[in-house]
């Protein structure tokens, strides 16, 4: 990569001069040079210097092949790569995993995603959560650690109970509870119920039997959206175990009680309140309990780093399974939140309304029939997880340019054709000739764009955000179609070197949908 080899070169030399280890940011540029850096600004607080003059001593040892120049202009130092370097970078990009890093370094790493309530269909939120989850994970693979995807199934407290008198309602021919579930789905399994000949066990034997149906539904949608869990655990298992009341042993020595409740001081591990309630008055737990259990049986399944998706009604837990966590001895910064914002369908111009207790709600599968597994995976990942989503359903559905998901993967399709094309006129495309031959500027400029590949990778799993990946791979679709209007390829005098140059994107686009789930097509 690189980016990498001249952060590398930049500090070594600064380790050389100065004595000083540092890691310095480096980012790609277009007014000054391929790459820059402000490091000099840096170093000037440490040696309390001129940053001119530190950045005249950095650029002046910076001596590699691949670099063609480097000069400091008022404290930043900008490198320019030599065509031989692009050419190098190419030639890299035409192995297979092109951009497959170590980063990890086999660390255990476990992905918590969707982990929907067992009371129904998996939603358009929790599809959002999936895209971003799943891709997630396979980036965190492709940069060396060991990842897994685990769904969390909250089968106990008040939904799981209102799930059970929601059936019973329906088994009794009557409506269900008014803050109870009021979807056709639990009609469909009132009957299964009532085939069975079970509709007299009770409201206990309706929930667990509902939870059966509805996480096998929810399965079978992931997998239709090409989404796979490692684990599915669920909360009723690690209550069984005895997990819950296991961690209130051991936070005792911070637990106090006050009017009937046992309070955590979760205020003395870092929570921005004093104390939380952990036990009722009637004896039942809070959310909170289970869920510290839960994260402390992920510790003590050898996960060193848990990364959770959660949605924005999840914000106010998370200080304090934090707070759990610290108190039981585990770091509390190893416990990483990303928050997944809600979701706005738009269809013909207007919002479609969602909400599942009344029935009305827009499932996944509904998602999935309308638009397909790719658009919607592609269309989920081109908004940060920080900002709410709204779902263009019209343009999603478009085959046209427009359209963001069938221009990446008509430019994948494309290239396919030219592939093809030049070994029906007997042109090995294996064989790349003098790449130093690709000179003109769309070639250069889709070169680069190749190039910046695996950076684009290492920041998502850096920044924890795979919606780096299809912005980047709109970009190069767009620099590719701009390559291809203006040079002819198969009959040109550098028609080698250009089908090496149509390889190089090829297996960018191939990868990078890889990595957000997203298909690449043949044809289109």
């Amino acid at each position: 990569m690189i980016r990498e080899r001249v952060r590398k070169k930049i500090e070594e030399v600064i380790k050389d001069l100065y004595g000083v280890e540092i890691s310095p940011d480096v980012n790609r540029s277009e007014k000054y040079g391929d790459f820059a850096t402000n490091v000099a600004f840096v170093l000037a607080k440490t040696l309390r210097r001129n940053p001119k003059e530190i950045a005249e001593e950095i650029a002046g040892k910076l001596d590699e092949p691949a670099f063609e120049r480097v000069e400091a202009l008022n404290g930043f130092i900008n490198v320019y790569i030599s065509h031989e370097g692009w050419i190098k970078e190419l030639e890299s990009a035409l192995e297979e995993n092109y951009g497959k890093a170590e980063l990890g370094k086999g660390e255990r790493v476990l992905i918590e995603f969707v982990s929907a309530n067992p009371t129904g269909p998996l939603n358009v939120a929790n599809a959002r959560a999936a895209a971003f989850g799943d891709a997630l994970v396979r980036l965190f693979r492709f940069c060396g650690y060991r990842a897994d995807a685990e769904f969390y199934v909250n089968d106990c407290g008040r939904q799981f109970e209102l799930l059970g008198e929601s059936i019973e309602a329906r088994l009794k021919g009557e409506e269900p509870p008014e803050d109870g579930y009021k979807g056709d789905y639990i009609v469909e399994i009132a009957e299964e119920i009532k085939k069975e000949g079970r509709e007299k066990e009770g409201r206990e034997f309706f929930s667990r039997y509902a939870v059966e149906r509805i996480v096998e539904w929810q399965r079978k949608a992931l997998e239709r959206y090409r989404v796979h869990f490692d684990n599915w655990v669920f909360e009723s298992e690690i209550r069984k175990k005895g997990k819950v009341e296991e961690v209130l042993e051991k936070l005792k020595d911070n637990i106090v009680e006050e009017e009937g409740a046992k309070w955590f001081l979760s205020g003395k591990f870092g929570d921005r309140r004093e104390k939380r309630v952990v036990v009722k008055r009637d004896g039942s737990y809070t959310y909170l309990l289970p869920d510290i259990a839960y994260h402390l049986n992920k510790f003590e399944r050898g996960y060193e780093l848990l990364i959770d998706l959660l949605g924005p009604d999840h914000i106010d837990q998370v200080p304090s399974i934090r707070a759990g966590l610290a108190a039981l001895g585990y770091p509390p910064e190893k416990l990483e939140v990303i928050i997944i914002q809600w979701v706005i369908l738009i269809q013909d111009g207007q919002k479609i309304k969602m909400a599942k207790r009344k029935g009305k709600f827009v499932d996944m599968e509904w998602l999935l029939d309308e638009v397909g597994v790719d658009a919607a995976r592609f269309f989920f990942l081109m908004r940060k997880a920080s900002s709410p989503l709204d779902f263009d359903l019209d343009l999603a559905k478009e085959e046209s340019q427009r359209n963001p998901v069938y221009y990446v993967q008509y430019a994948h399709a494309r290239i396919h054709n030219v592939i093809e094309f030049a070994k029906s006129k007997g042109i090995d495309p294996e064989d790349k000739g003098d790449l130093s031959n690709l000179k003109e500027k769309e070639e250069v400029e889709l070169i680069k764009k190749i190039a910046e590949f695996p950076e684009i990778i290492q920041d998502a799993v850096r920044e924890r955000d795979p919606t780096r990946i299809p912005f980047y791979l709109m970009d190069l679709a767009s620099f590719y179609h701009s390559f291809y209007q203006h040079h002819r390829i198969v009959g040109s005098p550098y028609e080698k070197e250009r089908l090496a140059l149509c390889r190089g994107t090829i297996n960018v686009l191939k990868k990078g949908l890889e990595l957000i789930g997203v298909s690449a097509p043949l044809r289109m």
